[in-house]
């Protein structure tokens, strides 16, 4: 952790070092820590997909279903074909009440995940 520190104090313009040790704290289970990184890395850039889409899982994992479903809603607006986003906003959707949104998100994830095994 030492070293994206000093990543970020070396560059804090660029959006890479925040976005590595959120990752790492994700996978220390520190959710907490890895919410301000992600959130510095959107104001950085707010065109990546991936880091909405983590970012929603962690609010997903705190039950904060709103403000997941429009970070995976933006991502998916910036990376259509990714199924993985759909079934995230799908799991999101059926846990906030939204049955039919979630069905929607879920078979639009095969469809893109079946799509990308013909095409392998």
């Amino acid at each position: 952790m030492k070293d994206y520190a000093q990543a970020i104090r070396l560059t804090p313009g660029h959006p890479n070092p925040y976005l590595y040790r959120a990752f790492c704290y994700v996978r220390m289970k520190n959710d907490q820590a890895a919410l301000p990184d992600l959130d510095q890395v959107l104001l950085l850039r707010p065109d990546l997909a991936g880091a909405l889409d983590a970012r929603g899982l962690l609010y997903s994992r705190a039950k904060n279903y709103d403000k997941a479903q429009r970070d995976f809603t933006e991502a998916i607006r910036l990376q259509p074909a990714n199924a993985l986003i759909y079934q995230h906003r799908g799991a999101v959707r059926r846990a906030a009440g939204d049955e039919a949104g979630a069905r929607a998100d879920i078979a639009r994830f095969r469809e893109l995940n079946a799509a990308k095994k013909e095409g392998q």
